[in-house]
């Protein structure tokens, strides 16, 4: 596997817009699968490609799901990004592919609106 289909196909990121709905991206900040960002982040989060909402997919939930990877919070402390994955722990750089596939393995467990 190339590091360019790891960083294009492969979740990097997850965020929340104000609608509770997630948006997952690439190591590019762009959709599963898009080479670069040809649009703002703003429109990326907003308007493509899916958005996912998830039922019972909860902060605590996320922490539990994420627990050595970079979680982002707003000012009221509730979880608007989370990462698969940071430098030290990028599976195609030494990092364990186990704990990479657990979490989209956990996050698969729940279900979508």
């Amino acid at each position: 596997m190339s590091k360019d289909f790891f960083r294009r196909y492969l979740p990097y990121g997850m965020k929340k817009n104000s609608h509770g709905e997630w948006f997952i991206f690439n190591r590019d900040y762009a959709p599963l699968g898009w080479p670069r960002k040809d649009l703002s982040q703003d429109e990326f989060y907003s308007n493509y490609p899916v958005r996912i909402q998830w039922s019972r997919l909860t902060d605590k939930n996320l922490e539990t799901v994420f627990p050595d990877s970079p979680i982002q919070k707003d000012e009221n402390g509730n979880i608007h990004t989370v990462f698969f994955y940071n430098d030290k722990t990028n599976p195609i750089n030494g990092g364990s592919w186990d704990s990479y596939f657990e979490k989209i393995k956990c996050l698969s467990k729940y279900q979508v609106k």
